[in-house]
């Protein structure tokens, strides 16, 4: 759920910030980050997350997959281009 909910945000910082850049691709990956410490916490220990920390952490990775994907892409066609 968290992660279809950062897809708009990404959509959204798409039209406010205009197109990927490979900064923005490496706050991507940052944005990740959080998602893959909570899961791993709970995979490795006897923690467990809350709902509204799944849906916080999750919502980050859903903007962050779209900005690494999209700087990704647009790094590549850069390169494509010449």
């Amino acid at each position: 759920m968290g992660l279809l909910a950062g897809y708009p945000v990404a959509v959204a910082a798409l039209f406010a910030l205009g197109p990927p850049t490979p900064a923005r691709a490496l706050a991507g990956a940052l944005l990740l980050a959080p998602a893959a410490i909570d899961g791993g916490l709970q995979a490795l220990t006897s923690y467990r997350s809350t709902t509204a920390r799944r849906l916080a952490t999750g919502t980050l990775a859903g903007l962050g997959q779209l900005e690494l994907l999209g700087g990704i892409t647009a790094a590549l066609l850069r390169a494509l281009q010449g």
